[in-house]
């Protein structure tokens, strides 16, 4: 196959082929690609022609890299990306990298259990945690962390939640998930109602306006566990933390799910808190089995 000055068109030249049609990329991700071409220069067939590229030395090249494991998956996106162009300018009949080349090529990504908080470990880093702002004010850090606890919510959502949102003849808070502009709602959970009756009172009642003007917490956090010598949480810990509450304190996954603003009637709760719902089932199992015991 040809290249555009009629020579043999190189897995080099697919890179610039590439270059030109992606020209609408952000300046950040230019230079990862850059990058990546520069990586692919020590490709063994990248000054031959890209015809003559097979799956084996394109395995062989992969395996002697060593990179991350989000670094080389994405290499390899931006490898076949390279030679996809070929494909769709004329130069490659077909792409040597087919599905089984994919599957050994990208490495699997090892899931680190999350750490999440316990109620205790939670309102210990909430009462040492250091607010800059005012007690009492929207940038009052002890209470924008309480929130996200008690409510189960995530800083997007927290970070947009007004006055206006707080329905108090339903007692329940009304969200829109910042991620899917959904709508949806979380109940004043028992330990949140007398929170927000007590933060809205100290406030002076207002009706209006963003209930916080805190961007994030996340470096307040990682400071506050790390006076504590406590593992390194994360803002979204502490709903997980809200979410894990519910669950061992009987609540349907289903409803959990609503509560979060899922749409799968609880398909994803119950894959990353199978362990959590594992317990419990065993404890309900205990419970049954005692009852009959006793009947």
């Amino acid at each position: 196959m040809r290249g555009a000055q009629g020579g043999i068109a190189t897995v080099g030249f697919l890179c610039g082929e590439l270059a030109k049609s992606k020209q609408h990329l952000s300046e950040s991700t230019k230079k990862t690609q850059d990058r990546y071409k520069k990586l692919l220069e020590n490709f063994i067939g990248y000054s031959e022609a890209a015809y003559k590229t097979t799956g084996l030395q394109i395995t062989q090249f992969f395996s002697g890299l060593d990179l991350g494991v989000r670094d080389n998956n994405s290499f390899a996106e931006y490898f076949n990306s390279v030679l996809e162009a070929g494909v769709s300018g004329g130069y490659l009949s077909k792409n040597p990298i087919t599905k089984e080349i994919k599957k050994q090529i990208r490495k699997k990504l090892i899931q680190k259990p999350t750490q999440i908080p316990t109620v205790e470990e939670a309102e210990k880093i909430i009462e040492n945690i250091i607010s800059k702002g005012k007690p009492d004010s929207e940038y009052c850090a002890k209470d924008y962390l309480s929130f996200l606890f008690l409510a189960g919510i995530g800083e997007a959502e927290l970070n947009a939640l007004a006055w206006e949102n707080i329905d108090w003849a339903n007692e329940r808070i009304n969200i829109q998930r910042q991620k899917t502009g959904e709508y949806f709602y979380v109940p004043f959970f028992p330990w949140l109602k007398p929170f927000i009756q007590d933060l809205w009172e100290r406030r002076g009642k207002p009706s209006k306006g963003f209930i916080f003007k805190i961007k994030s917490l996340k470096q307040g956090i990682w400071n506050t566990c790390k006076r504590l010598k406590l593992p390194k949480y994360s803002p979204r810990c502490f709903r997980k933390a809200c979410i894990v509450r519910q669950i061992r304190g009987g609540m349907p996954v289903d409803l959990v799910a609503k509560f979060q603003g899922h749409r799968d009637n609880g398909i994803l709760i119950q894959r990353v808190y199978a362990y959590v719902i594992s317990s419990n089932s065993q404890n309900f199992e205990r419970q049954m089995l005692n009852m009959l015991e006793n009947s």
